[in-house]
């Protein structure tokens, strides 16, 4: 049975019975579903005078350290008391605070507008008080500082005019690793398990892997559908980038445009490959196919009533009425069905459902209208055609979506596919059947870009170039983010779904971080306060704030209506400071950032 639908006390049971492990136990129950999708707030951190900008755990989670644009850094137990509270020689906002590994957290690295990184010795001093025991000022507006498991004495920074700096604090002078003239820099992520290996955010071009070994050459580049379809977007700018436990997946929040994952494996042959697969798709001759048969004809046979029966019949129905639930009502059927395939993989009609199933869903997704969907129907069209290459119904519906992403000398082929395969001889399946492509995928263009294998959809990234998406759970089954909305969303990966969804913010939720041991969060945002999220099994007996304030937060029910808000508003919010940055580009006669029109955060 799949761990997030056992139930918390089948999970005590199994721990009594000898059937887990206490680490075990631990790992399946901050897993859990059932708490993630409780969390309420627990406390409300007061002692900042400005925006939050950062909010970090010591490496147990006893200790939480935040920075602000009052240029404070305060220092809070797990239960939100103040522990300490010290000013910084900071000139500008701090974005980045972090406490450093093994020296008893008496150490806190920060980072801030004015381009310094300082370490701070805030407790086990002399005289008691705080020592600035390094400061150096080799960057301009320091975004984020990274720590290594390689040595305790090692911090990054990432510098937004291009620098990437490395700082022993044992040592002076700085070391500058990688300079990149040409853009900027916004975030940077350290392999916790191979710490020679780094991803670096940009501006326009994604985020790339690089070797410090390897010199400034990248491996590949994790790119969004709309940076492989385009060329340089400077709104396609990368506010984040996190490695999971493992080092083997790299989270990437886009500014305008949504929270994807990669397989952060640098070995050329990992990553889904989607364009290579479609390259087979298309050349494989049709007296090679293995089935024959059009799964929707299957489907049509089949008398044999399913457990999900009723979840297929509101799919088809949503479907029909372009429901705004139609295709996360998709994404859980398709998990049901991945699950029982999973035990019973031969099941040929279940294999049936699935195709029919994902070439809907793709459907569904070019209806949808958001950036990114018509490639996430591509994928979906490619695995229905992989389970039955006969589908008629995908080989169209990838035509579609090819010409939507500008693909056109790809659509073009699958049109000829269509009509060698299905004996079409009426008009073209293609809207556009002439056109010149852009900016071309072929599995030589794609040779060094490393195509994502999750998308989260639903938070809002315009206003603000720090807004944070961090891995959560034991095993990092969640991902939380903020939005420009205030809310912070929690989904979960095995299906893809909003499970929680909290008013976290009156204005921007920015920062979001996970207790490294248990299911706790801690966000800021645009308010000068830090906030605890817990779970609640019931309501707690004294409330953090007014109960109908505390009660009012949980907008879960709302999500599908706040995603398709938050898609709207950004596209308008983005489409706006584009247009004024641009004539304001022109006015100037110079490239402007377009990140500039926000300071504040």
């Amino acid at each position: 049975m799949d761990p997030g639908y056992q139930s918390l006390r089948a999970i005590e049971r199994d721990l009594r019975h000898g059937k887990l492990s206490l680490g075990g136990f631990e790992a399946r129950i901050r897993g859990h579903r059932a708490l993630w999708s409780k969390l309420h707030l627990s406390a409300t951190l007061t002692g900042h005078t400005g925006c939050v900008n950062c909010v970090e755990w010591n490496a147990n989670g006893s200790l939480l350290v935040s920075g602000s644009d009052d240029r404070n850094v305060a220092v809070w137990s797990v239960n939100g008391k103040e522990v300490a509270k010290f000013p910084t020689e900071h000139t500008g906002n701090i974005f980045a605070a972090k406490f450093l590994n093994e020296c008893n957290d008496s150490k806190i690295a920060t980072g801030a507008a004015d381009g310094s990184v300082i370490v701070h010795q805030w407790r086990n001093t002399e005289g008691g008080e705080v020592e600035t025991l390094r400061e150096w000022t080799d960057c301009r507006r320091v975004k984020q500082v990274v720590l290594t498991t390689e040595s305790p004495f090692l911090v990054y920074a990432c510098g937004e005019e291009g620098h990437i700096m490395l700082y022993d604090i044992r040592q002076p002078e700085p070391n500058t690793l990688y300079f990149f003239e040409a853009t900027n820099c916004k975030a940077l992520a350290v392999n916790p398990v191979k710490p020679k290996e780094m991803a670096i955010g940009f501006q326009g071009e994604g985020a790339k892997l690089f070797d410090i070994r390897c010199g400034n050459t990248p491996f590949f580049s994790f790119a969004n559908p709309i940076i492989t379809t385009r060329s340089r977007n400077l709104h396609q700018t990368v506010s984040y980038v996190e490695y999971n436990r493992t080092g083997s997946k790299l989270l990437v929040n886009v500014h305008n445009d949504a929270i994807y994952v990669y397989d952060a494996n640098k070995d050329p042959s990992h990553g889904p490959k989607y364009i290579e697969r479609m390259e087979q798709l298309l050349n494989t001759p049709d007296v090679y196919l293995e089935r024959l048969e059009d799964p929707e004809e299957l489907i049509k046979e089949n008398i044999n009533p399913r457990e999900f029966n009723e979840q297929l019949t509101r799919a088809r129905e949503y479907a029909l009425v372009d429901h705004e639930d139609t295709v996360a009502t998709f994404n859980d059927l398709i998990y049901t069905i991945e699950l029982t395939l999973s035990a019973v993989p031969g099941d040929k009609m279940l294999q049936a459902e699935l195709a029919c199933l994902l070439r809907r869903r793709a459907d569904a997704l070019l209806r949808e209208g958001f950036d990114g969907s018509d490639m996430e129907a591509v994928r979906d069209y490619i695995r229905a055609l992989e389970l039955f290459p006969m589908n008629a119904e995908a080989v169209k519906g990838i035509c579609g979506a090819l010409e939507h992403l500008q693909q056109y000398t790809l659509a073009r082929k699958w049109a000829k596919l269509y009509v060698e395969r299905f004996k079409w001889d009426g008009d073209s399946i293609l809207a556009n059947p002439t056109t010149i492509p852009v900016k071309r995928w072929t599995p030589k263009t794609m040779e060094k870009i490393r195509e994502h294998s999750e998308r989260y959809l639903g938070a809002c990234n315009i206003r603000t170039d720090i807004k944070q998406a961090r891995f959560a759970g034991a095993n990092d089954e969640f991902i939380a983010a903020g939005s420009d909305c205030g809310r912070m969303f929690i989904w979960e990966r095995a299906t893809r779904k909003i499970i929680r969804l909290i008013k976290a913010d009156q204005k921007i939720l920015n920062v979001v971080a996970p207790h490294p041991t248990t299911v706790i969060l801690a966000t800021s945002g645009l308010e000068h306060v830090v906030r605890l999220w817990k779970p609640f099994m019931t309501a707690p007996e004294v409330f953090p704030e007014a109960e109908s304030v505390w009660r009012s937060r949980d907008v879960t029910s709302q999500a599908a209506q706040i995603v398709r808000r938050n898609h709207t508003e950004g596209f308008s919010v983005g489409f706006r400071n584009m247009e004024l940055l641009f004539r304001m580009a022109q006015l100037r006669n110079q490239q402007v950032d377009v990140n500039d029109g926000c300071r504040t955060t």
